[in-house]
């Protein structure tokens, strides 16, 4: 009976102190909850502003290369062409395009696009005035008298377009420098044919001569040197007649030649028939009349 009576007591206190700690367990659960709600609410927060990738391929992979941003000018062609870039922005890329195509000038050249206004062309003194200087062929590559773009020259043909219409006939002349390029030594023929009412006379002529450049060499620059001129022909005026004529001259000139190769001459001298059949003040030859001054042009190629 004692042993029953001490027990109940004990049971009721390990009741009571059960109570109390299921009690206590209770108030420290409660304050966790809105901890946990805390903790998810920032995460859900920072998943909400994170910008959501539009496109997947654009994720680098493990051990690839990051991608590379395409410059605004190409992703502006794919717009113009109706591509819209993938992950674009459209109407943010149509502004920047506009604001690109606006400002022109250098950012529109480097970008590929054309300028709203185009630039000014040449005018046309530019035009003449190149045209000019390209037939000349004067331009960086010409290193200096005596050479084209190709180097020294070594030879050089000249025609006299006047002497085709006075006389001389078809003429051609031929230069080449000496070993010591300063002088040059040339070489010529010409043939012609006049008609007259009362008959015609053909002449066949070759000159030989050497000129001294006083300034310049190869062919190019100030010259002075002596000439000669074999002509024979025949005469069917009045009958027919065969005639041979030996003229000399002394010629001062110049010569141009530029870096294409376009060469011109000019020159004058004084020079006569020296031997010879009687004298005609018509005749014409590399070395002049009968007897007095002459000019000539040249007009040829130099190589």
């Amino acid at each position: 009976m004692r042993k029953q009576l001490f027990r109940a007591p004990v049971a009721l206190a390990a009741l009571v102190a059960a109570t109390s700690c299921a009690h206590g367990q209770r108030q420290d659960t409660a304050p966790q909850q809105p901890i946990a709600q805390q903790q998810q609410q920032p995460a859900a927060q920072q998943s909400a502003t994170q910008p959501q990738i539009q496109n997947p391929t654009a994720i680098a992979q493990p051990g690839a290369s990051p991608p590379v941003a395409r410059p605004l000018a190409d992703r502006c062609v794919d717009l113009l062409n109706g591509r819209s870039p993938p992950g674009e922005d459209v109407v943010a890329l149509r502004a920047s395009c506009e604001a690109l195509v606006r400002r022109g000038g250098v950012d529109g050249v480097e970008a590929g696009l054309a300028s709203s206004t185009p630039p000014q062309g040449a005018s046309a003194q530019t035009g003449f005035t190149q045209a000019g200087s390209e037939l000349s062929g004067r331009d960086s590559r010409k290193v200096g008298m005596g050479h084209t773009a190709r180097g020294p020259v070594n030879n050089t043909l000249l025609t006299n377009p006047l002497g085709w219409f006075s006389g001389l006939g078809v003429n051609l002349a031929y230069m080449r420098p000496f070993p010591w390029d300063h002088a040059s030594w040339v070489a010529g023929a010409r043939y012609s044919r006049t008609k007259a009412s009362n008959g015609e006379v053909s002449a066949f002529g070759i000159g030989a001569g050497a000129d001294l450049f006083i300034f310049g060499h190869n062919n190019e620059g100030v010259r002075i040197g002596p000439r000669l001129d074999l002509a024979f022909g025949r005469e069917t005026i009045q009958g027919s007649t065969d005639f041979a004529r030996l003229g000399a001259a002394a010629e001062l000139g110049y010569n141009f030649i530029a870096s294409n190769g376009v060469t011109g001459s000019v020159g004058g001298g004084y020079g006569g028939r020296i031997a010879g059949d009687s004298q005609d003040e018509d005749f014409a030859s590399y070395t002049g009349g009968e007897d007095g001054p002459y000019l000539k042009l040249g007009l040829g190629y130099s190589w």
